[in-house]
């Protein structure tokens, strides 16, 4: 497996300053819509809607699908919480999607994963990692730069991850590209609360020109 590999926005965030779908106002969510929501603000443990959910309640029976989706993906599984909130920050910080680095963070933060094994997730290759979560992330690159796990990156992963463990990995990776993806077309505008974590870690060498942000309209 590649040391590193090439993705056009890694820590380079797409800040877009208005959005192209605004979210639903109160008026126009139905009452499954209010339900689904609800029950996400006791699972995060919020006074408020987020703005990517009232967003993607515009998709209106695909929304509480997707919702009961992300709460199983978050569980616990072959790969526990942390490993999962860093493999999120990666694919976050590859697609340059800042409001899922945000969220994701906060996250991170209350499971109390140690802040310099998330300020490893920017260094590009990565370092200063565990050999199990350093084959997660160098997994998580390939797939997001080539869509799929050839023979030698499945052969890397599979020195320390069961076959299990990669699956999940691969459809944890999937799912959170395409709500970046998602979140950065539409213009998902991040929340005051969670402007605290929008700043990522420099990260032992990440390269200069990673830095900064792209301003999208």
């Amino acid at each position: 497996m590649p040391e590193s590999v090439h993705t056009p926005y890694a820590g380079r965030w797409l800040t877009p300053t208005t959005p192209r779908l605004e979210p639903l106002a109160p008026a126009e969510l139905s009452r499954r819509d209010r339900l689904v929501l609800a029950v996400i603000r006791k699972r995060t443990r919020s006074g408020f809607d987020f703005t990517v959910f009232r967003t993607l309640a515009r998709l209106r029976g695909v929304f509480g699908v997707h919702a009961a989706l992300v709460g199983q993906l978050l569980r616990p599984g072959h790969l526990n919480a942390d490993e999962k909130e860093l493999v999120i920050l990666r694919s976050a910080w590859r697609l340059g999607c800042i409001y899922e680095w945000a969220h994701h963070s906060h996250i991170a933060d209350e499971l109390g994963v140690e802040p310099d094994r998330r300020a490893a997730v920017t260094s590009d290759p990565v370092r200063g990692l565990d050999p199990r979560l350093t084959a997660m992330l160098q997994a998580a690159d390939v797939l997001i730069a080539e869509r799929r796990l050839d023979d030698d990156a499945w052969t890397a992963a599979s020195r320390v991850l069961t076959g299990d463990e990669i699956l999940e990995l691969c459809f944890l990776v999937g799912h959170y590209a395409m709500v970046a993806m998602t979140i950065n077309s539409v213009g998902v505008q991040l929340e005051e609360p969670f402007l605290p974590y929008a700043t990522p870690y420099p990260g032992p060498g990440t390269a200069e020109s990673d830095a900064g942000s792209e301003v999208t309209r």
